[in-house]
């Protein structure tokens, strides 16, 4: 994928997985000299991976609040 043709509005979930994942490949050496060694980090594509890492973030943490929350009431429930 290249960012430089990105599109959010055509985007999916994939796609953004997709981004993510190259940006965390960045950090083993062998993948980065396989498929980035002529290509620069850009800021575009650091902002766009960063945006993405929040939106993941937000998400998971969304989904542990509320399965906690529903274990505390069901665990209230049982005593």
């Amino acid at each position: 994928m290249n960012l430089d043709d990105w599109n959010q509005k055509k985007a999916d979930v994939g796609d953004y997985a997709v981004v993510l994942k190259e940006f965390r490949n960045l950090v083993h050496p062998g993948f980065y000299i396989r498929h980035f060694l002529r290509s620069r980090v850009t800021n575009r594509r650091m902002e766009m991976c960063f945006e993405i890492l929040e939106v993941a973030s937000d998400y998971l943490q969304k989904k542990l609040h509320t399965s906690l929350k529903k274990a505390i009431e069901e665990e209230g429930k049982n005593t």
